[in-house]
């Protein structure tokens, strides 16, 4: 199991910039993959940590030659590249070859802002009823997760859609809601070394109970202005409450 860092700093605190800051003083070959929200975050990282052509080529700027952000992630994967930044939009695609190229490459991984690990998907319930009567969608009754009958790959119709999410492999059907959740492989995490998640009040989110169901274990830190060697920097410190500025901010 990954080891589990949890930044738990209100926004403003310096968590992104204690971040870059380990990261430009990090020189031990260790590589990694840093989830941001937005492309304007993506490049925020790239200018900071100068990603370039540089020899060996750390990376390179992503969606390039019209490849799809995904291929593109691949083939940074596939080169080992030192540093790789990507959006929540294009990671929450993992795949198995992804997962592969994450455990063979020792990547550890660094979450800027915490995505949602479990989405409700809207469908009409006398929809979803008669998908699964009707055999198109194969309902687990043991563990509740929906795959699309094989024998249907040629459907093309108004639960197209549908069809396109359960073939991710990533759908359940929670029987005491009656409800779908598209919820993200947790195998994802599993195939790093270190996940590193920067948030405010994480134990009042989806991701705390969607580890929490896996059994994780974690370690808290404070991210606070401070000065290293007679210079002003962001840092990471074990957790103190006193440090989150929420404090000074009343």
């Amino acid at each position: 199991m990954p080891e589990y860092k949890i930044v738990d700093s209100i926004m403003g605190s310096g968590k992104s910039l204690a971040a870059i800051d380990r990261l430009l003083d990090q020189n031990d070959g260790q590589k990694y993959l840093i989830v941001v929200p937005l492309l304007s975050e993506v490049k925020r990282y790239q200018e900071a940590l100068d990603l370039d052509y540089g020899n060996p080529k750390p990376v390179r700027p992503l969606y390039k030659d019209g490849k799809s952000k995904l291929s593109d992630l691949k083939n940074l994967l596939r080169h080992k590249a030192s540093r790789i930044v990507t959006t929540h939009s294009n990671f929450e695609m993992a795949d198995d070859e992804i997962i592969d190229l994450l455990k063979s490459g020792g990547y550890d991984l660094i979450i800027d802002e915490v995505p949602q690990p479990c989405v409700h998907v809207p469908i009409n319930t006398y929809d979803f009823r008669n998908l699964v009567a009707g055999g198109s969608v194969l309902l687990d009754e043991e563990t509740g997760a929906l795959t699309w009958n094989p024998e249907e790959k040629n459907y093309h119709g108004a639960f197209t859609d549908f069809k396109d999410l359960c073939l991710t492999d990533r759908l359940s059907y929670i029987k005491e809601y009656d409800a779908v959740m598209k919820i993200f492989p947790y195998k994802v995490f599993e195939a790093c070394g270190t996940v590193w998640i920067l948030t405010y009040m994480f134990e009042s989110q989806v991701m705390y109970y969607y580890l929490k169901e896996h059994g994780v274990t974690y370690k808290k830190y404070s991210a606070t202005l401070d000065s290293w060697e007679g210079i002003e920097r962001y840092m990471f410190y074990p957790y103190d409450k006193p440090l989150d500025r929420i404090y000074d901010l009343k």
